[in-house]
C-alpha cells in the first residue's frame, strides 16, 4: 500500500476516495446499528438510518462518476492510501469488531468524530477541482454531514437527533 496526500490526488482520484469512504463508513454504521438493535433501539433505528443515508451519498457519487466518466472504472484509492484525509467511523482497541463493550455514549462521540471529519474532507475536495458538478455535489454532501453532525449533538444531550426523521 502507497500512502498518498490528499494535494496529490486528482479530481478522479478524490471522487473514488469519497465513494469509498462513503461504503465503508456505510458498513461501520450498520455494525453499530445491529449492535443496539434490542438493547437501544433509538440508536439502532438513528445508527440505521445514517447507514442508509451514507448508502445514498455513494450513490450520488456514482452516479455523477458514471455521467462524467461513463463505464471507466474508478482509480483504486481507498481511505487506507491517503491517511490525512478523513476520520472514518472506528474505534481505537482492535475497533471491537463485536462491540461488546461500546456504550451508547462513546458510540455516538466516535460517529459524531467521523462526521465532522467527513465534513471536512468535502469541503477540502471543493477546493480539489474546477469541476463545477464535482465542487456541487461535494458541497451538497458536506451540508448532509453538517446535518448529521448537528443530530448526532442532539442525540448525545438527550434530543431527539433528528430534525429531518
Amino acid at each position: 500500500m502507497i500512502r498518498r496526500a490528499f494535494n496529490e490526488l486528482s479530481a478522479r482520484e478524490v471522487l473514488a476516495l469519497a465513494m469509498d469512504v462513503e461504503r465503508n463508513n456505510a458498513e461501520r454504521l450498520l455494525r453499530l446499528a445491529e449492535t443496539y438493535d434490542r438493547d437501544v433501539p433509538q440508536l439502532h433505528q438513528f445508527f440505521l438510518h445514517l447507514h442508509k443515508e451514507e448508502l445514498g451519498h455513494m450513490g450520488l457519487l456514482e452516479a455523477l462518476w458514471r455521467k462524467k466518466f461513463g463505464s471507466a472504472s474508478p482509480p483504486d484509492v481507498s481511505e487506507f492510501d491517503v491517511p490525512d484525509v478523513v476520520e472514518t467511523v472506528q474505534v481505537e482497541h482492535g475497533e471491537h469488531m463485536l462491540f461488546d463493550d461500546l456504550d451508547p455514549q462513546t458510540a455516538l462521540g466516535m460517529v459524531y468524530e467521523a462526521e465532522r471529519r467527513a465534513a471536512s474532507f468535502y469541503s477540502d475536495a471543493i477546493a480539489s477541482t474546477d469541476d463545477k458538478d464535482l465542487q456541487k455535489l461535494f458541497a451538497e454532501l458536506r451540508d448532509f454531514e453538517e446535518d448529521h453532525i448537528e443530530r448526532l449533538s442532539n442525540l448525545k444531550s438527550g434530543g431527539e437527533g433528528s430534525r429531518n426523521g
